[in-house]
Formats: structure tokens, C-alpha cells, sequence
């Protein structure tokens, strides 16, 4: 069982400082911050309701923060940022309070604030409500509501990876997050001496990295204290976890996830079929990251014990074929695209046909081009050779028996 990670004290305290000087402005302050104004009759309408309901019932009305979260909505539709934000602040102050300064029911809205700061550029304010947002998160940690935040900004830290490793732009969340810092987490450093501008490219990938790790775990523990061991929910963020662990090369991390998934359909008795297919996904996991012969053979007894309780599961002879020995074989890891995989289609540019062996652990052997169309480039055919000499092949099956050596020939079209 995944166990949630407690956010490191300074930062939350940091947070929650935040969070607080956003909650005591005082009334007078907010009211020349914003005063609702209406430029369509749309707005107009939602305007009337704030300022009627404001007179019945006073500033502070809880009735409030639904017709100042759709004026929100209306100017940020048209494009009025500053206005969006402003009403977004405004329908905070009236939600904390009447329900208090840490509740999860003001999630929604600093969501918005954030994604309005982001969009206006303001990378620093929305990384500041970021922050005081998992900071709300952490202190509900059994709250189902906290799934969807920890999962989106875990989300968001894999896209920031990506954008960071393609180095089209320096995302400023990157200083901001201070991820050249090896020592960040653990508070030893002062403020002073981080380094937060600039580093090794290793540290932080690495870093970014375990953070995404960290909310999707934390998110997976507060799916487990609720016992939603059948939710698809659960399933999709131990996938998540999983293809993190990849990125990050962790073997141990996407391991015990896929233990967990193979745990979930025992307690869910899930049909056999479905545990075999957990049972394959570890097979396929330990032999990418097999270290010797001794432990590639003790993969290859799974493999095999898989193929028997598909039998036993009463599954159609095609459809343990399919599953391990198709015509394209199957490329590791399998919850990715497979590379070999293609169509032809009417916007195909000709195809490529290759012969090989796929040996009893999944390697490559003998890779010969047999043939091609007229018009393919030796730079498309040496690509493909490339492919899959770097590949690692889940190993092919005949009747239960991993096949020491099992010629394939693909027929590659070119789509692109």
C-alpha cells in the first residue's frame, strides 16, 4: 500500500501563510479592489443579482459566491483577465467566511484564479496559489476532493518536464520551483545559498520527476484510506505512476504499483482474465528491467504461467495468439505506442518490409530489409533498423513455450 508523503514544514507553513493574507483583507480593500461592472447585458444580469443580494443580506452572504464565480467566467471569456481574477478574490473572501479558511470548498475557485494568473503571465501568483492549494490538500488528506487537485498538478508537473526537456522555452516554473536545487526538499539549505537559476539538466528532470511521483502517490493514498479499490480512477493514477517510473528508469516505483493493480483485482475479485492481464503487465515491467540471465529466466516462467491461466480462464485460442504471438509483435513497454505498429492508409508513402528474430528475452537478432517500395530513403530504412535493434520485444509463446528464437517479417508503412 502506498503510504502519503507529508509535504516538507517550511513549505507548508509558507503556504498557509499565503492562504491566510488572502482571507484577512479587509472588507474596505475588497470593495475598492472590485466593483462588479457589466459590459453585456449578460453581465449585466449576474451584476443586478450580486449587488441585490449584497443588499438583502449583506457583503458576506454565501449566496454570493455563485453569481460572482459566473461573472468570472464571463470576463474571462472576454478576455477580461484582471476583472476574472478580481471576482474570483472577491467570491474567496465570501466563501471563507462563511465555511473558514481551510476548507476544500474554495478549491474550484483558486483553480480558476491560478489558470487566469497563468494565462495573464503572472507565473508567480498562480505558483503561490498552486502551492497554498496542495497545502489545502494536504490537510484533508482523506478527502476524495483532493484526488482531482494532487492528480491535475501532478499532471502539470509531467508537462513542465516535457516542455523543459524539449527546450523550445524555459518555463518559468522551473526558477520558480527552484528545481536546479538537488537539496530542495529537505530543507537544509538556506535561502540564500539555493540554486535556483541555474544547474544540471539531471537534477531537474530527477526532480521534477518525483514530484509528479509524489501527487500521483499522495493522490493513490487518499483513493486507499476511501477503500476505492474498484475505481478506474485508482487504476488510472497507478498507471500514471507507472509510466513516470519508466520515464525515470525506477524499477522499484512502477513495480510496486503493478503488485498493487494485480492486488485491486484479488480484492475486487476481478475475473480471471482481468488478473491475468496484471500478472502479464508485471512479466513485462521485471523483464525490461532484468539485471542477468537468472532473473530473465524466472520472467520467462511467467510468461508462461500467464499463458496457462488464460487457458484455464476458458480464453479463446485467437485471443491468447493476439496476445503473445501477433503479427506486429508487441513492443515493451506496452502501455506505450507501438512503434511498429502501422496502416496503410491514403496518405501512406510507401512501406518498408523487415525480417528479424525475436530471442526467448525479447532481443533483436538479424535484422535484414527484404524489400520496399521505389521511393523509400535508405535514411527511413536505417531509422526503422534503429527501431528495432533498441527495442525490447515481449517474448513469443507456442503452445505455452517461450520460443527460443522466433523469425518475424513487418510490413512498415510509411505515414509520415
Amino acid at each position: 500500500m502506498a503510504s502519503s508523503v507529508v509535504p516538507d514544514t517550511p513549505k507548508l507553513a509558507a503556504s498557509l501563510l499565503f492562504l491566510t493574507a488572502l482571507a484577512v483583507s479587509p472588507l474596505v480593500f475588497c470593495e475598492r479592489l472590485f466593483e462588479p461592472v457589466a459590459r453585456d447585458g449578460r453581465q449585466a444580469e449576474i451584476v443586478h443579482r450580486i449587488r441585490e443580494e449584497q443588499a438583502l443580506h449583506g457583503v458576506y452572504s454565501a449566496a454570493l459566491v455563485e453569481p460572482l464565480m459566473a461573472l468570472s467566467f464571463l470576463y474571462q471569456e472576454d478576455g477580461d483577465r484582471g476583472l476574472a481574477i478580481a471576482a474570483i478574490e472577491r467570491a474567496l473572501q465570501v466563501q471563507r467566511a462563511n465555511y473558514g479558511l481551510r476548507t476544500l470548498e474554495q478549491a474550484p475557485l483558486m483553480l480558476q484564479w491560478i489558470k487566469n494568473a497563468e494565462t495573464m503571465g503572472n507565473f508567480q501568483m498562480a505558483w503561490d496559489l498552486e502551492q497554498a492549494l496542495l497545502a489545502l490538500a494536504h490537510r484533508n488528506p482523506n478527502d476524495l476532493r483532493t484526488v482531482p487537485i494532487l492528480r491535475d498538478i501532478a499532471d502539470k508537473r509531467m508537462d513542465l518536464l516535457e516542455r523543459y526537456v524539449k527546450g523550445e522555452e524555459f518555463p518559468p516554473q522551473i526558477v520558480l520551483g527552484c528545481y536546479y536545487d538537488p537539496v530542495r526538499n529537505d530543507g537544509s539549505a538556506p535561502s540564500e545559498q539555493r540554486h535556483c537559476y541555474a544547474g544540471s539538466r539531471r537534477v531537474v528532470v530527477q526532480a521534477i520527476l518525483w514530484e509528479a511521483q509524489r501527487y500521483y502517490r499522495d493522490a493513490i493514498g487518499v483513493m486507499q484510506r476511501n477503500e476505492r479499490y474498484s475505481s478506474n480512477e485508482l487504476r488510472d493514477l497507478e498507471m500514471e505512476l507507472v509510466r513516470t517510473s519508466y520515464r525515470g528508469g525506477d524499477a522499484a516505483v512502477g513495480k510496486e504499483s503493478l503488485r498493487r493493480l494485480l492486488a485491486y483485482d484479488v480484492a475486487n475479485t476481478a475475473p480471471q482474465e482481468t488478473r491475468v492481464e496484471s500478472l502479464l503487465q508485471m512479466a513485462d515491467w521485471d523483464l525490461m528491467f532484468a539485471n542477468g540471465r537468472s532473473e530473465s529466466d524466472a520472467v520467462l516462467a511467467t510468461y508462461e504461467a500467464a499463458y496457462r491461466e488464460f487457458e484455464d480462464a476458458g480464453t479463446s485460442q485467437a485471443s491468447i495468439e493476439e496476445t503473445f504471438s501477433p503479427e506486429t509483435p508487441v513492443v515493451l513497454p506496452a502501455f506505450l505506442p507501438n512503434p511498429l505498429a502501422s496502416e496503410q492508409t491514403p496518405e501512406s508513402k510507401g512501406y518498408i518490409d523487415v525480417a528479424f528474430e525475436i530471442s526467448k528475452y525479447g532481443k533483436s537478432n538479424g535484422i535484414e530489409i527484404i524489400g520496399s517500395t521505389s521511393n523509400v530513403t535508405h535514411a527511413a530504412k536505417k531509422n526503422l533498423v534503429q527501431v528495432i535493434a533498441r527495442s525490447t520485444f515481449r517474448p513469443r509463446l507456442t503452445a505455452g513455450r517461450v520460443d527460443e528464437n522466433s523469425p518475424i517479417v513487418v510490413r512498415y508503412y510509411l505515414n509520415n
